[in-house]
């Protein structure tokens, strides 16, 4: 499975058919939480830059589940963020649109792949508007914060990429 996608429900490109299928709901609610916990477990390596793994099980929804699962996980397991990154709509606008476009890629690229390339997309633009313009951020925090994103972002779906290959985790999200 390592050079392919991982999407189970191929011809459902958004995703919105695994919403009506309890096993996917409840995957959804429990790596959203699984996020939430890991949200509260933050490292801070400089002013509003912070590591963490809240995007992991997030990702693993997006690259199994689609788009529209992705965003849904998105809202859902930055709940705890909120306080930690000072602004209540800052994780919110990240998460959710970041994890949408992670969906949208894994169906075309390799899970490894997805997430930087997403987040080489958003970045710089929705990234910068957030941070930068909605949050008044200097520049060198915004640049500080990619910086330590990049590595982090390759981590990720080099993490997902090779957890999907075990059979147990595929049978977990499948039927």
């Amino acid at each position: 499975m390592g050079g392919e996608n991982l999407r189970l429900h191929r011809k459902d490109f958004w995703g919105i058919s695994c919403l009506q299928e309890p096993k996917a709901l409840l995957a959804i609610a429990a790596m959203s939480a699984f996020g939430n916990v890991l949200g509260l477990i933050m490292i801070p390596i400089g002013p509003q830059a912070k590591l963490d793994l809240t995007t992991l099980p997030l990702l693993v929804i997006a690259g199994v589940y689609g788009p529209i699962p992705g965003f849904i996980a998105g809202i859902l397991g930055s709940l705890v963020t909120i306080p930690q990154f000072g602004h209540p709509f800052s994780p919110l606008l990240w998460y959710d649109f970041y994890l949408l476009l992670c969906g949208i890629m894994s169906s075309r690229l390799r899970m490894l792949f997805a997430p930087i390339v997403s987040f080489l997309i958003l970045w710089p633009t929705l990234g910068y508007w957030m941070n930068v313009v909605f949050l008044k951020f200097p520049v060198a925090v915004w640049w500080m914060i990619f910086l330590k994103e990049i590595p982090m972002t390759l981590v990720y779906g080099f993490i997902i990429e090779n957890l999907v290959r075990s059979e147990r985790v595929i049978n977990a999200f499948t039927d």
